[in-house]
């Protein structure tokens, strides 16, 4: 009797571990698909800037027509720059989900060993 005492709080330390790596999966890969629309977002933005700036309206006065499209080519550096930031972030996301896994899979793989 004392030895499965002593295995319950393991087992529910164990259990409460793998809960809390679960969520932190679930968190990260909410974070990433989120980062990763956001990415699409920015780099469509880009695009879309960059389409405008090169096609002008012709009802815009020689004048306006260079103010537009140096207002276009800063929306546009503004939404790389954008892009690139969450690049980054992105980065930092899917390592985090994969770190996340992996201590999932020592865990279970450990409690796989003990059984």
């Amino acid at each position: 009797m004392p030895l499965k005492k002593m295995k319950a709080p393991a087992t529910t330390r164990s259990s409460e571990d793998r809960k809390a790596i679960i969520e932190e999966i679930k968190t990260d890969e909410e974070a990433v698909k989120s980062i990763t629309d956001e990415v699409a977002g920015d780099d469509k933005d880009a695009h879309d800037a960059e389409e405008a700036a090169k096609n002008p309206p012709a009802n815009l006065s020689d004048s306006e027509k260079a103010a537009y499209v140096d207002a276009k080519k800063n929306d546009e550096q503004t939404a790389l720059d954008a892009a690139g930031d969450a690049r980054e972030r992105l980065t930092e996301a899917q390592k985090s989900l994969d770190d996340a896994k992996a201590k999932l899979k020592s865990l279970d793989d450990a409690k796989k060993g003990k059984i």
